[in-house]
């Protein structure tokens, strides 16, 4: 029964930890991310700006201006992909995902439910096997018909028997 108890809550802390969605923690992480990427883009845009005024003045290399074309474009996908995750995070899990978790913790508490249910009967059949073992150890005569006793008359059949 313990460990059926020990089922449902696991399965119940389960679903609610699929309800809620991520833990502050993990949204600052993603926030954080979100920040990194919007300053790494900032400097993307600045170095694209600088390469593209040194390329006019025949300083910088189309080749570098490409680079760094390339590089604020990363940048800029970086942030989505941030903004993205961030809004994930904030979700609680998908619906079928919490449909799951709700159908085991249906089943873990009925489990509980049937251990709850067999136990007063396992414990009858337990002291049921107490008693046909002890009945099998201890004469069914009751005492005060074995040889020693006092039989109906009073005397003692042991000093009964001495006598004769």
């Amino acid at each position: 029964m313990t460990q059926a108890k020990a089922a449902l809550a696991q399965a119940q802390a389960q679903l609610a930890d699929l309800q809620v969605g991520k833990r502050p923690e993990e949204i600052a992480v993603l926030e954080a991310t979100l920040r990194s990427a919007k300053a790494q883009a900032a400097d993307a845009a600045r170095t694209l700006a600088r390469t593209q005024d040194l390329l006019k003045r025949g300083v910088a290399t189309q080749a570098q201006y490409d680079d760094a074309a390339t590089q604020a474009e990363v940048a800029d996908a970086a942030i989505g992909q941030a903004t993205a995750n961030l809004a994930v995070g904030n979700l609680p899990a998908r619906p079928e995902t919490i449909k799951a978790a709700e159908n085991q913790v249906k089943q873990a508490r009925t489990a509980l439910d049937q251990a709850e249910w067999r136990f007063p009967s396992v414990r009858l059949s337990r002291l049921r096997q107490a008693a046909s073992m002890t009945s099998s150890v201890m004469p069914a005569t009751p005492p005060a018909q074995r040889a020693g006793a006092f039989g109906p008359a009073g005397r003692c059949g042991e000093a009964h028997r001495l006598r004769a």
